[in-house]
C-alpha cells in the first residue's frame, strides 16, 4: 500500500512539473529573447523552450507544431494564424492602454511585443533633407543608387502589402517597378547586407530594419565604415508615420499549458521586459510608457523624434491585401 501511494505521488508530482513547462514555436532558437525569458523562469518556476519551424512556412508549422504560444518577426502572420482557426483567444492581462491598437488584435488572438521600422539609411555624402520618402524610391533620381533586398521576403511582403492597402493597386504596380528599376543589380543579400553596402560607398541609400545599425557598429568588421559613412532616417514622420514591423506572440489552438502561456504573454508585456527589450535588443517596445534610451534615443534624434510616429493601418487591413502584394512582386519580376 505504501508503494502505490509514493507511486501516485511521484505521477502527480511528474504531471505538475509537465504543467510548469511550455513550448514556443519560433522561426528563431531563442537567441536573446531567450535570455530574457529566464527571468521569467526564475520568478514563476516556468520552463521555457523553442521548437523552430525549419523550412516549413510558419503558416504551415502552427497547426502541426508540439508547442503552446508562437512567436514570429512579422505580425500578418499571426493573423493569418488566426483567420485560420489556428490559434486560442488569450486570457493574459496586459494594460492594453499603454499599448497601442495598432499592435495588437481588437479580438485578443495576438499581440505585438516590440516592432522594428523600415527606415531609409543613407550614405553621408546624401543630403539629409534629401532622404527620399517610401514613395520616393521609385524616383528615376535614384537610379542605380539603392540598395534592397528582393521584395519577395516575407518582410516586404508584409511591407508592399501594406503599401497596396494605403496606397492603391495602379501605384504599387509603378513603386515595384520603380524600385527594381533603380536597384543596384544583383538584388541579394538580407537587410545588413544593404546598409553594410550604404556604408562602404557602393549604393546611396537603402531601405532596411531599424535596428540592423547597432549590428553593423558592434561589429569590429563593419563598426568603421559604419560610423563614418552611414545615417538613418525615419519615414513618414510628417505625414502618416513610419511602417512597422510588429514581433508579436499568441497562444496555439492546441496548446498544453494554456495558463502558463499567457502568464509568459503578461511577462513579456510588463514594464521590465519592455524595458530589457529597448534596451538590450535596441528595438522598440510596445508600451508607451516605456521610452527608448541609449542607441534607440539616438536614432530617434536622427530623425528628429525620439519615439517614432507609426502609421496606424491595422494589421488587419495590410493582410487583407498580402496575397495580391505577392502577385505583384511576381509580376515585378523579383526573385527570392
Amino acid at each position: 500500500m505504501r508503494k502505490m501511494f509514493g507511486l501516485i505521488l511521484l505521477l502527480s508530482c511528474t504531471a505538475f512539473a509537465v504543467q510548469k513547462e511550455i513550448v514556443i514555436a519560433s522561426e528563431y532558437p531563442g537567441g536573446n529573447l531567450a535570455k530574457m525569458i529566464e527571468g521569467f523562469t526564475k520568478a514563476t518556476g516556468i520552463k521555457v523552450s523553442f521548437v523552430t519551424q525549419g523550412k516549413a512556412a510558419l503558416v504551415d508549422f502552427i497547426p502541426v507544431a508540439d508547442a503552446d504560444l508562437v512567436i514570429t518577426s512579422v505580425g500578418d502572420e499571426l493573423e493569418l494564424a488566426k483567420r485560420a482557426g489556428q490559434l486560442r483567444k488569450m486570457t493574459a492581462k496586459v494594460e492594453t492602454d499603454v499599448i497601442p491598437t495598432r499592435f495588437r488584435d481588437p479580438d485578443g488572438y495576438w499581440i505585438g511585443y516590440s516592432y522594428r521600422v523600415r527606415s531609409i539609411f543613407f550614405n553621408n555624402t546624401v543630403n539629409s533633407e534629401e532622404v527620399p520618402t517610401y514613395e520616393q524610391l521609385a524616383d528615376p533620381k535614384w537610379a542605380g543608387r539603392l540598395c534592397t533586398r528582393t521584395m519577395d521576403h516575407k518582410y516586404n511582403h508584409a511591407f508592399v502589402a501594406w503599401y497596396l492597402a494605403t496606397h492603391g493597386e495602379a501605384e504599387t504596380k509603378k513603386w515595384l517597378a520603380g524600385i527594381k528599376a533603380n536597384a543596384v543589380k544583383p538584388i541579394e543579400g538580407g537587410d545588413p547586407r544593404q546598409a553594410q553596402k550604404v556604408s562602404e560607398g557602393k549604393c546611396d541609400i537603402s531601405i532596411t530594419n531599424s535596428y540592423y545599425m547597432v549590428e553593423l557598429l558592434e561589429n569590429a568588421k563593419t563598426r568603421a565604415n559604419a560610423a563614418t559613412n552611414l545615417s538613418t532616417k525615419l519615414p513618414g514622420q510628417d505625414a502618416n508615420g513610419a511602417y512597422a514591423l510588429v514581433n508579436s506572440i499568441a497562444v496555439l489552438k492546441q496548446a498544453k499549458h494554456p495558463k502558463e502561456a499567457n502568464a509568459l504573454i503578461e511577462f513579456l508585456e510588463g514594464y521590465m521586459a519592455q524595458r530589457w527589450l529597448a534596451d538590450v535588443l535596441t528595438v522598440y517596445p510596445v508600451r508607451s510608457d516605456v521610452q527608448p534610451r541609449g542607441f534607440l534615443k539616438g536614432y530617434g534624434k536622427t530623425a528628429f523624434v525620439e519615439v517614432p510616429k507609426i502609421d496606424q493601418t491595422p494589421i488587419s487591413k495590410a493582410v487583407d491585401c498580402v496575397e495580391r502584394a505577392r502577385v505583384l512582386i511576381q509580376e515585378a519580376g523579383y526573385e527570392k
